[in-house]
């Protein structure tokens, strides 16, 4: 039979469980009373809802509390370090024989009643001719007791006097704090408590994002709300946006997730532009300031000294943090001067309302939350500051790319970065410009208003840095965002008025932006739009002399000319582009890799392999020769392509593997995702269909998501043939139908010639198997597809494991 021993919280869980003795004639049956956290006194109340994550914030707390007595956990509001606290209380009651006791400062608003609450929660009395915090330190003084107070920021100094006075006369104490400062009296340990962790930007399955523990408490929250909540395919980048935007805050993802009982994840997502009216709906026993969003900031605001307002609302122009200098000289004008600002950074910094961030070269780095962002955006535009703080902001970022141009970017920090040996300037000179992509994408509406002159200068320069992440992803651009900004710095760059004295340099602006949008051309699949940038590029930039940025051009443009069949004439600009590029010496390396890729595509279209490997070789020797290998992946994808072009797919598999490694440990993204679709194709060719699928799943929402409409085609017309190798003839005609609808539209038929002849193959097959009428009736089906509808189709196709 069993024995009912009562509900009991044991250690790891965050919940109490009914506890139950075995009970038979062969088993003891008189045991002691069970160790738990029920047995132990306490006040800790019972946590409703599950507890997620943390794990590795619950040993630090356990850790710290071994060789400190006084642990205050800081950090932003909503952070979830009450739930923190608790959790870890619960974890380690059965080390305190006189019990885990909760002190709950957060109703209180006069500070001489911190002591009075800690004597109600403790049952002590008051004494005559003794103070409240004496009469406390004299019943503590010989017990074991974990001490936990909720919530101090308001009532800091009270809170810190009476644990002063607490831990001085109590040897056996140990106390938890809870408050966005630390209490900074001595033998503080402190610790922060993060977000949680949110998925990667490029997120793109259901298990990737359910990986993230902030994507975890969204559902956990959801499922209260809505008990068949699930994440799929429809909803997997609603829900990660969602996270992300919320800065994996919980307390803000559990009001995101009580929306769900009337809006999709789609719905919320979009509305968070205006997530202090969306964010309403909390608990209503929850405290006033947990309730909202807005309240919820609006208590951490109302904490902040007027300087320190000041200053948090000025901060708010800035995107994807600052330095020190930038604040100074951005924020630091009356009332406030560059010393006050130094000194309310840091009380920011201390009230965990701005984070800070430590590089390797021991530069530290400044962030807002998101959240406290855009609250800070609005009481920036309720004071009337934003147009100048915006104007001053971008006057600072135009002194930066000032700087950035004299010391020669998109040519010169290319060609040294390349080389084998970079300067420590030249580092730091890349570093520095990556860490200011958000604040340059902020404002370059604003520059075009007071220097447009210097958006066409650095635009073009900036793209060519990094717009496919062929160098090292020194700058992290989308395709689309880079043609966005090439289109307006070229329209620029043909209306505004130039005096005469400048027009040469001009004229070389412009050509080098219009032979970065040949390069986007070429990365979106719009190869007649590349073509003609690149053609006019080099018409413009000819009269230069033989440069580094007139070979890019003419490498961008080769490149183009091969997806519109125009081998010969991508051979000639070729050709011109490596001759140039040899002139360059180690700095002209990733012109001649673009040189030398666009020569051996050209000759395996044409079919003259021999030519194609001995543009390979000379691709190879030159980086040789340059002592460094950071161009090798390139190469290996040209040699990959070559060595599935003669037929032998296994080694051409291996070779995209090491390939796709490379990229990876040089942290190009972009290169990494491109070289593991021509992987899918080789493992497609050898038959291996549930390797090639998910590669397939993840490659094609890459393209949709760079707007490369025809690699999704290509994609499309993967699955297809997968769909016939597995029996599904009705699917693949449709895929092929949406292929087709796809490449019409964007004017780009297919090119390659073992394409044609793989397409050619497809066809036939599906006529065999469904006759004539039957494949162009799915055909039909498949062109009455939207791309996004297309793309989903494809993905939630028939598993890998159940391949014919």
């Amino acid at each position: 039979g069993l024995i009912d021993l009562g509900r009991h919280r044991l250690k790891g869980l965050a919940e109490p469980e009914q506890i139950y003795q075995l009970g038979h004639p062969s088993l003891e049956a008189d045991f002691p009373p069970l160790q738990s956290a029920l047995s132990t006194p306490h006040n800790l109340p019972e946590q409703l809802t599950t507890f997620i994550g943390r794990t590795h914030e619950l040993d630090e707390i356990t850790q710290l509390l071994q060789t400190n007595r006084l642990l205050t956990l800081i950090g932003p509001g909503g952070t979830g370090k009450t739930r923190l606290m608790l959790q870890a209380a619960g974890e380690l009651i059965d080390g305190f024989p006189d019990g885990a006791w909760l002190v709950e400062l957060a109703p209180l608003t006069i500070p001489e009643l911190v002591p009075e609450r800690a004597a109600v929660v403790l049952g002590v009395r008051g004494q005559p001719d003794r103070s409240l915090a004496d009469s406390l330190a004299l019943y503590l003084r010989r017990k074991e007791t974990l001490l936990l107070l909720d919530n101090a920021e308001h009532l800091i100094q009270a809170t810190a006097e009476l644990a002063d006075r607490l831990l001085a006369a109590c040897p056996e104490l140990k106390i938890l704090v809870t408050s966005r400062e630390p209490l900074a009296i001595a033998g503080e340990a402190t610790m922060l408590v993060p977000t949680l962790p949110i998925p990667a930007k490029d997120v793109v399955s259901p298990a990737e994002l359910e990986s993230s523990e902030a994507a975890q408490l969204f559902i956990a929250r959801a499922r209260t709300v809505r008990q068949n909540f699930e994440i799929g395919e429809e909803n997997v980048s609603a829900v990660a946006e969602i996270v992300r935007q919320l800065d994996g805050i919980p307390l803000a993802l559990e009001l995101a997730a009580a929306r769900l009982r009337v809006m999709s994840p789609e719905q919320i997502a979009d509305g968070l532009n205006d997530r202090f009216r969306l964010l309403v709906s909390g608990r209503r026993t929850a405290l006033p300031r947990q309730q909202t969003l807005q309240a919820l900031i609006d208590w951490s605001w109302n904490l902040l000294e007027e300087g320190e307002q000041v200053l948090l609302r000025r901060l708010s122009v800035f995107s994807g943090g600052w330095i020190l200098e930038d604040a100074q000289q951005i924020a630091g004008q009356p009332p406030l001067d560059q010393y006050s600002a130094l000194d309310h950074l840091d009380g920011l910094v201390q009230k965990s309302m701005v984070v800070t961030q430590t590089h390797p070269d021991g530069s530290a780095r400044f962030f807002l939350l998101e959240n406290i962002r855009q609250y800070a955006r609005e009481r920036l535009a309720e004071a009337g500051e934003d147009a100048a703080l915006y104007k001053r902001h971008a006057g600072n970022e135009q002194k930066l790319l000032r700087c950035l141009l004299k010391r020669g970017i998109g040519t010169g920090l290319v060609r040294e970065a390349d080389s084998a040996e970079t300067s420590l300037e030249t580092i730091n000179w890349t570093r520095r410009l990556v860490r200011e992509s958000d604040n340059f994408r902020a404002v370059f509406d604003r520059l075009e208003i007071h220097d447009p002159e210097l958006i066409l200068a650095t635009a073009g320069k900036l793209m060519i840095l990094g717009v496919n992440g062929f160098w090292r992803g020194f700058w992290t651009f989308s395709p689309p965002q880079a043609r966005r900004w090439l289109e307006r710095a070229i329209e620029i760059g043909r209306t505004i008025e130039v005096p005469d004295h400048a027009r040469r340099e001009h004229q070389f602006n412009l050509g080098v932006a219009l032979s970065a949008m040949s390069m986007v051309g070429y990365a979106m699949g719009r190869h007649e739009e590349g073509a003609t940038a690149g053609a006019e590029a080099i018409y413009i930039l000819r009269p230069y002399g033989e440069t580094w940025d007139l070979a890019y051009a003419l490498g961008s443009y080769a490149f183009n000319l091969n997806f519109l069949g125009r081998a010969d004439e991508a051979i000639e600009a070729g050709r011109e582009a490596r001759e140039i590029a040899r002139l360059q010496g180690d700095g002209g390396r990733v012109a001649l890799s673009f040189a030398v890729g666009a020569l051996g595509m050209a000759s395996m279209m044409k079919g003259d392999l021999e030519q194609a490997q001995m543009y390979l070789d000379e691709g190879k020797a030159a980086i040789e020769e340059s002592g460094t290998s950071k161009g090798g992946p390139q190469m290996l994808v040209l040699e990959g392509h070559l060595v599935a072009a003669k037929g032998d797919l296994e080694r051409a598999e291996a070779i995209f593997r090491e390939a796709q490694q490379r990229f990876e440990e040089l942290g190009e993204a972009i290169q990494t995702i491109i070289t593991r679709s021509e992987l899918a194709h080789v493992l497609r060719a050898q038959g291996k269909w549930e390797q090639a699928l998910p590669l397939y799943r993840e490659t094609i929402l890459f393209f949709q998501d760079m707007g490369h409409e025809p690699a999704v085609a290509n994609q499309l017309e993967c699955f297809a043939y997968i769909a016939i190798a597995q029996e599904e003839p009705e699917r693949s005609a449709r895929l092929l139908g949406a292929a087709e609808a796809i490449r019409e539209r964007t004017h780009n038929p297919l090119q390659l010639p073992w394409e044609k002849a793989e397409y050619e193959q497809a066809m036939t097959q599906l006529e065999a198997m469904l006759g004539r009428e039957g494949r162009e009736a799915g055909v039909v089906e498949g062109r009455s597809m939207s791309l996004d509808e297309a793309v989903a189709y494809a993905r939630a196709g028939t598993s890998a494991g159940n391949q014919g």
